[in-house]
């Protein structure tokens, strides 16, 4: 796993309109090297943040007015898909590659999966960050590592489908079409 952390009820508990505007256009500047204190006493809308985008220069300059106005919304859905979900707990061992360079006041550390992890977990540091986990210095990085996990599982003996944890099969409404059907009894749904 890159980087990715369950909800924190601190970063993603609900709070007023004008704190979580702030969040997201804090979000968005840092995580694109702009700094986010440009908005301090500023009013939090499209307007300001374009002018500061264009002032500064930087990764967003050469995007539209439009394609800017949909990074926000896109950042305030995911924010929002974030705060609405609950991991399940994952049965098994979890690699897990910690961005070390993020922002301080974002950092979440590894230990945030612990009530969802029931095997072990190796987290690995990787000096870049969050947003920079798939560029070529960090995959450069992260590509042996997970290769020798890989080789080192491929000399596991096989699991069979008989030894996966059996997981509940997922509410239904027979028939809908919507979502399939339940399981049939004693058999395992993944």
């Amino acid at each position: 796993m890159l980087d990715a952390y369950p909800p924190d009820p601190h970063l993603h508990s609900p709070v007023a309109a004008d704190v979580e505007r702030r969040r997201i256009l804090n979000v968005v500047l840092a995580d694109f090297g702009y700094d986010p204190a440009l908005l301090d006493g500023g009013p939090l809308d499209l307007d300001r943040v374009l002018t500061i985008i264009r002032a500064a220069g930087g990764a967003l300059v050469d995007w539209s007015d439009e394609g800017i106005a949909a990074l926000l919304e896109v950042t305030t859905n995911n924010l929002a898909a974030v705060r609405a979900f609950t991991p399940d707990r994952f049965h098994g061992d979890l690699l897990f590659f910690s961005a070390t360079l993020t922002r301080p006041e974002l950092l979440q550390t590894v230990d945030t999966w612990l009530p969802y992890v029931d095997g072990r977990i190796d987290n690995r540091d990787i000096a870049c960050r969050h947003e920079r986990m798939m560029r070529p210095d960090a995959i450069t990085e992260i590509g042996p590592i997970l290769a020798d996990h890989l080789a080192t599982l491929a000399r596991r003996p096989a699991l069979t489908r008989a030894a996966l944890p059996v997981r509940p099969a997922p509410p239904t409404t027979a028939g809908s079409g919507l979502l399939p059907a339940p399981a049939p009894a004693g058999g395992a749904s993944y």
